[in-house]
């Protein structure tokens, strides 16, 4: 490979970008200001014979930019800069991916844009691929693109567009078979129930213009927000005193966040979104019982009471679920119905829950995986691939957070699986991955990608595993401040039945650079590294758990260790 830059002529670089981060002598132009620092070296790595260069360049424009405070202009030209050169070639879509990220993290007005650009590296890797597995196997991250973008797009108000997408990715994952598509049919749907409600609403407010005193215009347009545009917000904009009493004061309570209620509150929201679900068209449903679903999760939560309150919100919540599972949706985060003192206890960061094969959420087999007559998955030479609402999630909201809980109940078929063996893993492949639970040998492994550790393949040994007998692990990562020092670290703990046996800190990083991925279970998502065994109580927060939550959660299945 031709060496067309080094490390002191990028110091200098970085040097440079130290000075423009005050602006007082940076160059008002940010396309001139860039090519003060690399312009250089962005000429020579294009006439060099290997694309190698280009990706190299790519990622340290990405760590310098990651690194520094930058004017928003002067990033936006970096950050697109290093997706050119990285997406040249196939070794630099992941770095490509990165800069897209970081760019829509650090300039919110980018954000579309970088999804339309990741959309379109995705599509052009959907294209490539000329086998029917490999095809496959790029669809579910190119639907996933489709998807972000989508969103992005409808809460630009250019429905239209939105609609577009979400009908794309829906093509596409009835086409491969892939996990997740009512979940799509079902944004499909609540689309174009919003770009008919938006026609509804122009009316509507042009009437209301004309004649501000006229009361059932002001309901419908309300109603409007409310129900077929999940906008309680823009409704509450709207009330007056000629509004009656319960609409006044349940969208104004609609408008604060669940962890502003008290148990009472959230059960009386809970029905009287129930209530909005019974009259709301097929397309704006979903939106209702989703609402409902959540007011009712977070009463259970926080109401200790065992009493005939807690089981009236119980029932209606498994009442909701079915309406739900109705319209093919899966139960929101929890997966089922969640409350202190029972697996898998506080609902509060928590992404995904599978139980055993009752669980709501269905998850998609692959290979020879299958369920267990204890209603466990067994895998081997097989996979369980979770629904991909489900990444998305675990994506934005870990990347949110910067922390992690990976819960298990673990029973491996043999103490010599090597690779390490993928017991859970959110990963696109044997190379790329957010995170990876693994076995090698008798030990389970922890793969982590952070913002300061390049090195996605760098393992971390847990605990020791026993041979044909069940175990309970917890593993948690959170982001911790040094003593007497601003920096931080990474705080990896691991619980085995309820006990803490493992605490370690890692080079400080934050999940900001997770990408794209899909959570499954026993395997990879591409290349093989199947793991042997049975799972079942499977869970994943966005923060970490503490002791205290550890031992509770052993404790409720039953593992939890004597204490030495």
């Amino acid at each position: 490979m031709n060496k067309t830059f080094d490390t002191k002529t990028l110091a200098a670089a970085a040097g440079l970008v130290l000075l423009l981060v005050g602006g007082a002598t940076a160059a008002e132009d940010p396309q001139e200001s860039f090519k003060a620092l690399f312009g250089e070296q962005v000429t020579k790595v294009k006439f060099t014979a290997t694309l190698a260069d280009d990706v190299k360049l790519a990622g340290e424009i990405v760590q310098i930019a990651g690194s520094n405070k930058l004017k928003k202009g002067l990033l936006t030209v970096m950050y697109n800069t290093a997706f050119d050169l990285a997406s040249r070639s196939v070794k630099g879509h992941a770095t490509a991916f990165d800069a897209m990220a970081n760019l829509s993290r650090a300039v919110s007005a980018e954000k579309t844009k970088c999804s339309q650009r990741s959309l379109m590296l995705h599509l052009k890797r959907f294209q490539m691929a000329r086998r029917t597995a490999d095809r496959k196997m790029m669809a579910g991250p190119y639907v996933q693109a489709l998807m972000r973008t989508s969103k992005l797009m409808a809460a630009d108000g250019n429905l239209d567009s939105a609609i577009a997408y979400s009908r794309k990715a829906l093509i596409t994952a009835v086409g491969f078979k892939l996990p997740g598509v009512a979940d799509i049919r079902s944004d499909n749907s609540r689309l174009m129930a919003m770009r008919s409600a938006a026609k509804k609403r122009q009316v509507l407010e042009t009437k209301l213009k004309v004649d501000p005193a006229d009361a059932e215009i002001r309901k419908k347009l309300i109603e409007l927000h409310l129900i077929d545009g999940d906008d309680p917000v823009a409704a509450s904009k709207l009330l007056n005193d000629d509004c009656d009493e319960m609409l006044r004061t349940y969208v104004a309570l609609a408008v604060k966040p669940l962890d502003k209620h008290e148990a009472t509150t959230l059960s009386e929201l809970g029905q009287w979104y129930g209530a909005l679900a019974e009259k709301a068209s097929l397309g704006a449903q979903a939106a209702m019982l989703r609402r409902t679903e959540g007011y009712y999760v977070r009463f259970l939560d926080i109401y200790a009471e065992k009493d005939a309150k807690r089981l009236r919100v119980s029932l209606a919540l498994a009442s909701v679920r079915r309406k739900l599972a109705k319209l093919g949706m899966s139960a929101s985060e929890s997966g089922g119905a969640v409350s202190s003192g029972s697996w898998p206890g506080s609902s509060r960061g928590l992404l995904f829950a599978w139980r055993d094969s009752s669980a709501m959420i269905k998850l998609t087999p692959r290979g020879k995986a299958h369920i267990a007559k204890d209603k466990s998955m067994s895998v081997g030479a097989g996979a369980f691939v979770a629904p991909g609402a489900i990444n998305a999630k675990l994506l934005a909201a870990c990347q949110k957070t910067n922390a992690l809980t990976i819960e298990a109940m673990i029973k491996t078929d043999s103490l010599k699986q090597s690779g390490p063996a993928r017991i859970i893993s959110f990963s696109q492949d044997g190379q790329q991955r957010n995170f990876t639970v693994g076995q090698e040998d008798g030990s389970l492994v922890f793969r982590l990608r952070t913002t300061s550790s390049s090195d996605q393949n760098s393992t971390i040994s847990l605990l020791k595993m026993s041979d044909d007998k069940w175990q309970h692990a917890v593993i948690t990562y959170e982001l911790e401040r040094l003593p007497s020092s601003s920096k931080t670290a990474g705080r990896i703990i691991a619980y085995l039945n309820g006990r803490r046996m493992t605490h370690k800190m890692k080079k400080g990083g934050q999940l900001s650079g997770w990408a794209s991925m899909h959570l499954l279970f026993g395997d990879e998502f591409a290349d093989k590294r199947d793991w042997a065994g049975h799972l079942k109580n499977i869970a994943i927060y966005a923060r970490a758990i503490t002791a205290k939550e550890a031992a509770a959660k052993a404790k409720a299945l039953g593992m939890l260790a004597p204490k030495k």
